[in-house]
């Protein structure tokens, strides 16, 4: 079994590598970039038939347990009473946790919502009869006008659309008459993403034990959405892992790490999924490789990456 190290990094510059590696780019294909898109395309499992949407992959990441339930992952806002709305609020996670806890247990025609705070948000569960995903989100990049209503595809979603506008309605009012002590005051859930239980056959294209360690909750909850055992910390001696794991997923994130001590048999790309290339049009990422063998390919589209290091390594 081949050995295999992705690291995913926002600044390529944090990660040490020996000796001279090949440099080359690696295309990730999305014209509107995402980082769990992005996660799953690298590790070679993004199949847009069988997506779960990114709220499901976040609950995930948290470490919750859905069975029927529809996810929503939602960031407050602050909207005045001239329609305008201010989405860069600066909120602290004990504010996160006090207002998930204001509107936590609201009741809409027998559907119930949980709330919990997220990593940057709030996680909204809804638990009832006859709910779908097949909604639209109410989140836009517009600063001013009045918010968007979360839109029914067809008309078996039309009742999930109903209650979900009308919790955002009541949260609307209940946050703006209470005293949460944040000016502007956050009054207003965008939902940005719904989904439901998505079932995986497992990591097909990485067989074996395969690892990631992350503090990130999306690349948690990708993670195990491909199966993969988590962990959260980056152990000192990280190459002492392959005793057990033949693939190792290490989001980075701005954490330094050297790898230049390299372990025979073990091939090793470094991926840069920086602010800088966010700006191109069609979001490449920067990629180290390093190991016994010679790259054959500069641009690597969707779902290449690991798949190849697997024949090639």
């Amino acid at each position: 079994m081949k050995k295999i190290l992705l690291v995913t990094t926002n600044d390529i510059r944090n990660i040490k590598v020996s000796p001279k590696p090949v440099s080359g780019f690696v295309d990730l294909g999305c014209k509107h970039f995402e980082l769990d898109v992005a996660f799953l395309s690298l590790l070679g499992f993004y199949d847009p038939h069988n997506y779960p949407g990114r709220a499901f992959l976040e609950a995930l990441g948290m470490g919750i347990d859905l069975q029927d339930e529809i996810c929503a992952s939602g960031v407050l806002a602050s909207i005045s009473e001239d329609n305008f709305l201010d989405r860069k609020l600066k909120i602290d996670k004990d504010s996160l946790k006090l207002i998930a806890e204001m509107i936590d247990g609201t009741e809409i025609e027998g559907v119930h919502f949980s709330v919990t705070a997220s990593e940057d948000g709030l996680m909204v569960l809804l638990k009832g009869d006859k709910l779908t995903d097949r909604v639209s989100p109410n989140y836009s990049s517009g600063d001013r006008g009045a918010v968007g209503q979360i839109i029914a595809f067809d008309e078996d979603s039309k009742r999930t659309a109903s209650v979900f506008n009308r919790f955002i309605t009541k949260t609307h009012k209940n946050l703006n008459s209470a005293n949460i002590g944040i000016e502007p005051k956050p009054n207003i859930i965008l939902i940005k993403s719904v989904g439901k239980k998505h079932n995986t056959v497992g990591f097909l294209l990485l067989k074996g034990r395969t690892l990631c360690i992350s503090p990130s909750t999306i690349a948690k909850g990708v993670a195990k959405f491909c199966n993969m055992k988590v962990s959260e910390k980056i152990p000192e001696n990280v190459f002492g892992l392959f005793t057990e794991n033949h693939i190792i997923w290490i989001d980075a994130k701005d954490e330094k790490l050297d790898l230049s001590k390299l372990p025979k048999g073990v091939a090793i790309a470094v991926v840069s999924l920086g602010k800088e290339e966010f700006k191109m049009l069609t979001y490449p990422a920067k990629v180290l490789l390093h190991g016994d063998f010679k790259m054959k390919k500069m641009i690597f589209e969707r779902n290449e990456l690991v798949p190849w290091l697997m024949k090639t390594a």
